[in-house]
């Protein structure tokens, strides 16, 4: 049943990257990974943390599935790295 978690996954990850969360702000850019990706926070990305944490609990819940592994990337930064004990 791998199938309903990738879906789930991937649609969670559609939802946040498509989302409006972003503000007008500025960010600043990213160095991409050489060996590790650099780290931030949600409102230093200009996203909305009420929505991302509503999300966690949708996730934490198991309304979406089971949904093992939540990273969130905007801008080449790491805000989110969520795993999920389903097994």
């Amino acid at each position: 049943m791998k199938r309903p978690r990738v879906a789930a996954a991937l649609l969670t990850g559609a939802l946040l990257s498509a989302s409006p969360y972003l503000s007008a702000q500025t960010v600043q850019s990213a160095a991409w990974p050489t060996i590790s990706w650099s780290q931030s926070t949600l409102q230093e990305q200009g996203m909305d943390p009420t929505a991302l944490q509503a999300l966690l609990g949708n996730l934490e819940s198991r309304q979406f599935g089971y949904v093992d592994w939540l990273l969130v990337i905007p801008n080449g930064y790491v805000v989110v790295n969520e795993r999920f004990d389903n097994d």
